[in-house]
C-alpha cells in the first residue's frame, strides 16, 4: 500500500461537530427503520407445481421462495406420503393450512422459522381423573446467557414438542409423567442436551453449549458465504468472542496471535503504531506485502499515514496504521483468506492475501442494551540496563586515549563543564512509565422479523508512557447498521456505516532513543520548569515536548446492499459503498523549543501545516443462480467491480513566527511555502467482471471455479488488463459408507485441493508516464517556480502475476473433540514489479520494470483444536497453530555476482562479510575475505561479502486455552517465533558507531573490550575519533551482527466472571460479566536487553498492558 504524507491545523471542534452531525444522521435512519419495523406483517406468497413431491422437497422449495427455513422432527415428517401441488400465489400460511390439513401436524412461525410439531395426543378425560399433570418451565439461554427463542424441546419417546419463545421461556404441561420422562432441547450450532424431569428445579435456566465442531457455522468468503464443511479453499475465522479478550485499539494485534500462516510484526509500542502483515511470505522485492482489506463487503485502504513530524523530529516521527480507525469491538467476525481458490475472485487485490472484516448487526428480539467499559495500565516490557557515570566516562577516557587524542573543551561530558558524580538512569526516565488505557462502549440494537437495527458508540483513551512530553491518543466511534426485508422476503436491503475521529497530541513518536543521554547529563528541565540548555552546553533532546503537535484523523464507512429474488433460483444484488480518510496535522516549531544560542541568530518559529483526503467509491452489482441438479446444487455467481479512489495532499511551511501565541495562525508567518511534494493529487481507477460456479453433489463432492477480469489505471493503455482465475476441490470423504464402517471414531474428513492466479497492482501511480515534480529553489528563474522529471517513464509497465497452489486436509475425531487441519502450499511470483538501477548518465537512479524473476513461497500450517474436558460445569479446550515457511528466489536475469549469490536464496538474505573476531594484538575488529583468509578491512560490496543472513522467520506457532467452570472463564495464548534479527553486538556496534565514540550511553556488555594486547575480548577497543583503522574497519555488514532473535510470549490473557441468572434477573439485567485482560504479558527469550520482536534498545517495545472491566447486557 503506498504511504501518503497528510496533515493541517487541528482544531479539535472540526472532529466534534463530524462526530455530532454523524451520530443525528444515525439517529434519524435508526429512527425510520424502527417506524418500518412496526409495520410488517406476514404475507410471504408461494407459486409451487410438482407431482409426488415429499415434504422434505417441498420444504426446500418454500424456503428458496420466501426465505423462510423449517424446523421439525425428521420421523414426523418423513412418515407422511409425497402430495401432488399446483398452487399459484397462496399465501405461505394458507398453504401450510392446507398441506398440514387431516395430518396431526400442527405449527408455529417465529422470526423467518416455521416450527412444525406433531399434535399432542388427547387423553380420554376419564382418565385425566387418574393423572396427576406437571408443568415444567424455564429458560434456555446461550453460553453468554443471553435468551435463545426457537429452541426445539421435545419430550422423548413421545409426540409432543414444543418451542421456546422471543425471550427464550418456555412453559409445558405433561399429563402422565414417567419417571425417567426426559426433555431433550435442540438449536443449530448448539449441542443437544437431554434433561431428566425429575433433576429439574425452579427456577430452571439451561445454557446450551455451541456446537463444538463448529462445521456448520457461517463462513464470509469472497462475494458470498459457505460453512466451514462445504468451503473449498484455505481460511482462518475469528469471532467477536475472542475478539474481545483483547483490550487492543488495532485489531491487528489479535490476528498476531491466532492466524496460522500470518507474520504480523509491531513497529512501536506507541499508541496508533504501525504493523507489518504477510501472509504466507513475501511475494516481490518492492512491492507491498500487505493484504487486501474488505470491510462489509467494501475494500477499504489499509496501510499507514507517514507523519510531517519527520521534518522536526526525524526518523523518530512515526506512521499511523489505518487499521486504529476500525473499533475491534464494533467487529463480528475476520476471515483470512489464504489460497488461490480464497482470493483469485478479488484479481490483481488478491496476490498478499485477503482479511475480510464483518462488523457487527442487529438481531430480531426486543431491544436491547449492552455496555461494555475496562480501563487499566500499561508499560514497556523491557527498560534496558545501561552503563553508570563511572563506567561511562571510563569508557570516554580510554577511547581518547587508545586515539592519542585530547580531551576538547567541547567534550562536556569528560572535561568538568558537566557535574561528573552527576547519575540519571535514563532509560527508566524515558522508558520507565505508566500509561492509562480507558475504554467506553454502548450498543443499542433490536427488530422484528422484518427489520432490525444496531447502533453502537465507542471512546477509546491512551496516555504516553513517556510522562515527560505527555499527550495521548483518543478515539471516538460510531457505527450503525439497520436491515430491513419485505414482507414476501423477496427484497432485502441494508445500510451499514461508520464514523471514526482519532486525536493524537503526543509531539514525537518515540523518544526512547534517548535513553542512550550520557548519564551525567545535565538535568532536563531547570528549577522554574524551564528547558535546560546548561549554558548552550547542551542541546536539550526534548525540545520536542514545547512543540505544538496536532494530529486528528477522520475515517467514514459506508455501505449500501440491496438484493432481490427475481425468480425462484435468480437473485441480483448489488453493494455500493464509500469510504474517506483524512488526516490533518500541525506541527508548531515553537521559540519555547529553541536553544538560547538558535534564538540570538534570530530564528523564527515556523510551523507545518499538511493535509490529505483519500475518497474511495465502489459500486459491485452482481446476479446469483441456484438449481438443484440430481442430487446437488449449483450455484452461479456474475458481477462486476467499479472503484475509483481520489487521493489530495498539501504541505505547507509558515515561517517567521515572533510570537508562539500566533504559532497556530498560518496569516501570522511572515512567509509561506510549499514542503516536501507541496501539492500532490493523483486518481486511481479499477474495474472487473468476475464469476463463480459450485457445484456440490449430496454435500459430498464438491466443485469451485472462480474467474476475473481486471483492469487497472497503474498500467499503459495496452496493458491495463488481465485475467486471473482459480478452481478448487473437496472431497468429504467421511460421508463415504465405507468410511463410516471402517473409522466409527472419525465424525468429520475432507481432502480439498486448490490452484489458480492472483496478481498485484500495488505499486505508484502514473508510472507508465513521465512524472513531473516542483523544483524548490531559493531564487527561481524569473521569480517563477520550475519542474523537472520525476521519473523515467515506462509504457509496458503490467501485472505481477502469482500462481498458487494448496492441498488441505481436515479431520475430526469423537464426535469433535479432536479436530486436525493442515494446508501445504506453494506460491510462485513472476513478472516481478521493482526498480532496476540506471546508471547516473541517464539522468535517473532507476526505472520501473517487470523482472522475469521468479520467487517461491513454500509451507505447511497446522492447526489442532481439542476438547480436553467438558462436562455441565467445567470445560477446557485447546488450540495449537504452527507454521513453517520457506522463501526462495529462484531465478534472476542478472549475471552479476552477487545477485547470483542469493538465487536458492530467501529475497530476505542479506550478503554480509564474515566476522573474525577482535585481534588480540590491535584491538581492530577482524574479518574473513572470499578465500578464508583473515582481514582487517575487507569490500563491503566486493567478493569478500560470502556470507548470508536470512531474515525470514523459520518458523512460528501458537498455544491457546480456555478453561470455564461454571460462571467463570480464563483463557490465554502463547506465540512463539523462531527467527533471526539483530545481535546484541548488532545493535551496539552498527553503522560505523563504536563505544566511545560520542556522548552516547552503551549496555554495560561494552566492557567486555579489548584493552592490551593478548586480551580475547568481545568488543574492539574503543575509539573517539572518525577515520581511525576501527572506525573503518566495522562500517559495514557482518553476520555477527545478527543472531537469534526468537521468542516465546504469554500475549494475552483473561478472567471473567459471568454472573448467574438468579442474580441478574433480580437485578432486571440480561447478562453482567466482570473481568480482566492482559495483552503482551510475559516473554521468554535468550534475546539480551531489548525486545526480540522491535530488536532495538533504543526502540519502545510493544507495552504491557493490564485492564479490568464490567459489560452488561439490559
Amino acid at each position: 500500500m503506498k504511504k501518503f504524507c497528510i496533515g493541517l491545523p487541528v482544531r479539535p471542534g472540526i472532529g466534534y461537530y463530524k462526530f455530532l452531525l454523524m451520530m443525528k444522521l444515525t439517529a434519524i435512519i435508526v429512527l425510520l427503520g424502527l417506524m418500518q419495523a412496526s409495520a410488517v406483517t406476514f404475507a410471504q406468497r408461494v407459486t409451487l407445481k410438482s407431482n409426488s413431491i415429499s415434504f422434505e422437497r417441498l420444504f426446500v422449495d418454500i424456503q428458496r421462495q420466501t426465505g423462510y427455513s423449517f424446523v421439525y422432527n425428521a420421523d414426523d415428517i418423513h412418515s407422511l406420503p409425497p402430495v401432488n401441488l399446483d398452487a399459484k400465489d397462496v399465501p405461505l400460511t394458507e398453504l401450510i393450512d392446507k398441506l398440514l390439513s387431516n395430518r396431526h401436524i400442527s405449527y408455529k412461525i417465529i422470526g423467518n422459522t416455521v416450527v412444525l410439531r406433531k399434535d399432542v395426543i388427547t387423553v380420554d378425560r376419564t382418565n385425566l381423573l387418574r393423572i396427576n399433570p406437571v408443568v415444567v418451565q424455564g429458560t434456555v439461554t446461550d453460553w453468554q446467557n443471553q435468551p435463545l427463542p426457537g429452541v426445539s424441546i421435545k419430550l422423548k419417546n413421545s409426540a409432543s414438542a414444543w418451542i421456546t419463545d422471543q425471550k427464550g421461556n418456555f412453559r409445558v404441561l405433561i399429563q402422565d409423567l414417567k419417571p425417567d420422562a426426559t426433555l431433550q432441547f435442540s438449536f443449530i450450532g448448539y449441542i443437544t442436551q437431554d434433561v431428566k424431569i425429575s433433576s429439574i428445579k425452579s427456577p430452571f435456566v439451561l445454557a446450551l453449549k455451541e456446537d463444538i465442531s463448529k462445521l456448520d457455522e457461517i463462513q464470509v468468503i469472497a462475494y458470498g458465504q459457505t460453512t466451514k464443511r462445504l468451503n473449498t479453499g484455505d481460511q482462518t475465522t475469528i469471532t467477536a468472542k475472542e475478539i474481545q479478550n483483547h483490550p487492543v485499539g488495532n485489531v491487528l494485534s489479535v490476528l498476531q496471535a491466532t492466524v496460522p500462516g500470518v507474520v504480523i510484526s509491531q513497529s512501536t509500542g506507541q499508541a496508533g503504531g504501525t504493523f507489518n502483515v504477510i501472509i504466507r511470505g513475501q511475494n516481490g522485492f518492492s512491492t507491498s506485502t500487505a493484504p487486501l482489506y474488505v470491510i462489509d463487503g467494501i475494500p477499504f485502504s489499509g496501510g499507514s499515514y507517514s507523519s510531517q513530524k519527520s521534518n522536526y523530529l526525524g526518523s523518530n516521527a512515526q506512521a499511523y496504521d489505518a487499521l486504529n480507525t476500525i473499533n475491534p469491538l464494533d467487529i463480528e467476525s475476520i476471515n483470512v483468506l489464504k489460497d488461490a481458490d480464497a482470493t483469485a475472485i478479488y484479481g490483481s487485490r488478491g496476490a498478499n492475501g485477503v482479511i475480510l472484516i464483518t462488523t457487527k448487526k442487529g438481531k430480531a428480539g426486543n431491544t436491547k442494551l449492552d455496555l461494555n467499559f475496562f480501563s487499566g495500565f500499561n508499560r514497556a516490557t523491557m527498560i534496558p540496563e545501561l552503563l553508570n557515570t563511572q563506567q561511562y566516562l571510563t569508557v570516554r577516557r580510554e577511547a581518547k586515549k587508545n586515539d592519542n587524542a585530547a580531551i576538547l573543551p567541547s567534550d562536556y561530558d569528560i572535561n568538568g563543564t558537566w557535574d561528573t558524580t552527576r547519575y540519571t538512569n535514563w532509560p527508566k526516565v524515558f522508558l520507565g512509565g505508566t500509561g492509562h488505557v480507558t475504554n467506553a462502549q454502548a450498543s443499542v440494537s433490536g427488530g422484528n422479523n422484518n427489520t432490525n437495527y444496531l447502533i453502537s458508540g465507542n471512546f477509546r483513551s491512551t496516555k504516553n508512557i513517556q510522562e515527560l512530553i505527555g499527550g495521548g491518543e483518543q478515539v471516538s466511534t460510531i457505527h450503525f447498521n439497520i436491515n430491513s426485508v419485505s414482507n414476501d422476503n423477496r427484497f432485502n436491503i441494508g445500510l451499514t456505516g461508520g464514523y471514526t475521529y482519532n486525536f493524537n497530541n503526543i509531539p514525537s513518536a518515540d523518544l526512547s532513543n534517548l535513553a542512550s543521554l550520557a548519564p551525567n547529563s545535565p538535568a532536563l528541565f531547570t528549577s522554574e520548569g524551564n528547558l535546560n540548555f546548561e549554558n548552550n552546553t547542551f542541546g536539550n533532546p526534548i525540545t520536542a515536548s514545547k512543540l505544538l503537535a496536532r494530529t486528528a484523523i477522520s475515517n467514514l464507512t459506508s455501505s449500501l446492499n440491496a438484493s432481490y429474488q427475481l425468480t425462484k433460483n435468480l437473485k441480483a444484488l448489488a453493494i455500493v459503498g464509500y469510504n474517506k480518510q483524512s488526516l490533518n496535522e500541525f506541527l508548531g516549531n515553537t521559540l519555547a523549543a529553541m536553544a538560547p544560542s538558535i534564538q540570538a541568530l534570530g530564528l523564527k518559529g515556523s510551523a507545518n501545516y499538511s493535509t490529505a483526503n483519500k475518497s474511495f467509491l465502489s459500486i459491485e452489482p452482481q446476479l446469483n443462480y441456484t438449481k438443484e441438479i440430481s442430487k446437488g446444487l449449483l450455484t452461479v455467481a456474475i458481477g462486476g467491480s467499479l472503484q475509483k479512489q481520489i487521493v489530495d495532499a498539501t504541505q505547507l511551511q509558515a515561517t517567521g513566527y515572533s510570537s508562539d501565541l500566533l504559532i497556530n495562525n498560518i496569516a501570522a508567518g511572515t512567509g509561506v511555502a510549499t514542503v516536501g511534494q507541496g501539492f500532490n493529487s493523483y486518481t486511481y481507477k479499477y474495474s472487473a467482471f468476475y464469476g463463480r460456479v459450485n457445484y456440490s453433489w449430496a454435500d459430498k463432492y464438491i466443485l469451485n471455479l472462480s474467474g476475473r477480469y481486471d483492469g487497472s489505471s497503474k498500467f499503459g493503455q495496452n496493458k491495463q488488463f488481465h485475467t486471473f482465475f482459480a478452481g478448487g476441490a473437496a472431497w468429504l470423504f467421511s460421508s463415504e459408507k465405507l468410511v463410516k464402517e471402517l473409522l466409527p471414531f472419525l465424525s468429520f474428513g475432507k481432502l480439498r485441493a486448490s490452484y489458480g492466479e492472483t496478481g498485484n497492482d500495488q505499486i505508484g501511480n502514473y508510472l507508465y508516464l513521465e512524472n513531473f515534480s516542483p523544483l524548490t529553489t531559493v531564487n527561481p528563474y524569473q521569480g517563477i517556480p520550475g519542474i523537472i522529471p520525476s521519473n523515467l517513464p515506462n509504457p509496458n509497465l503490467s501485472w505481477e502475476t502469482t500462481r498458487k497452489a494448496n492441498l488441505g486436509l481436515e479431520l475430526q475425531f469423537f464426535g469433535g473433540r479432536v479436530g486436525l487441519e493442515g494446508n501445504y502450499f506453494v506460491n510462485r511470483t513472476t513478472n516481478i514489479l521493482a526498480g532496476v538501477p540506471l546508471s547516473t548518465t541517464t539522468g535517473f537512479t532507476s526505472i520501473n520494470q517487470n523482472i522475469p524473476a521468479k520467487i517461491q513461497n513454500k509451507g505447511i500450517d497446522l492447526t489442532i483444536n481439542t476438547v480436553n474436558v467438558q462436562t455441565d460445569h467445567f470445560s477446557w479446550s485447546t488450540s495449537i497453530t504452527f507454521s513453517k515457511q520457506r522463501n526462495k528466489l529462484l531465478s534472476f536475469p542478472n549475471p552479476n555476482p552477487a545477485i547470483q549469490q542469493l538465487l536458492s536464496q530467501s529475497v530476505s538474505t542479506l550478503l554480509v562479510n564474515r566476522y573474525a573476531g577482535v585481534d588480540p594484538k590491535t584491538g581492530l575488529y577482524q574479518f574473513y575475505d572470499a578465500n578464508g583468509k583473515i582481514i582487517s578491512s575487507p569490500s563491503s560490496i566486493g567478493n569478500d561479502q560470502v556470507g548470508k543472513v536470512d531474515l525470514t522467520p523459520d518458523y512460528f506457532g501458537s498455544l491457546s486455552n480456555t478453561i470455564s467452570y461454571k460462571g467463570f472463564t480464563l483463557s490465554f495464548i502463547f506465540r512463539g517465533i523462531k527467527q533471526i534479527g539483530k545481535s546484541t553486538f548488532g545493535q551496539i556496534i552498527s553503522s560505523g558507531f563504536v563505544p566511545g565514540l560520542n556522548n552516547t550511553n552503551y549496555p554495560a556488555a561494552i566492557l567486555d573490550r579489548w584493552q592490551k594486547p593478548g586480551d580475547q575480548a568481545t568488543y574492539g577497543k574503543f575509539a573517539s575519533t572518525f577515520g581511525t583503522p576501527l572506525i573503518n574497519a566495522i562500517n559495514r555488514n557482518v553476520d555477527a551482527y545478527y543472531g537469534d532473535a526468537s521468542y516465546i510470549r504469554l500475549q494475552n490473557a483473561s478472567i471473567a466472571y459471568q454472573l448467574p441468572t438468579t442474580i441478574t434477573s433480580k437485578l432486571h439485567l440480561r447478562m453482567i460479566k466482570i473481568y480482566a485482560l492482559g495483552e503482551n504479558l510475559a516473554t521468554i527469550s535468550k534475546y539480551g536487553f531489548s525486545d526480540p520482536e522491535t530488536q532495538s534498545y533504543l526502540k519502545m517495545p510493544p507495552l504491557r498492558t493490564i485492564t479490568f472491566g464490567i459489560q452488561a447486557s439490559l
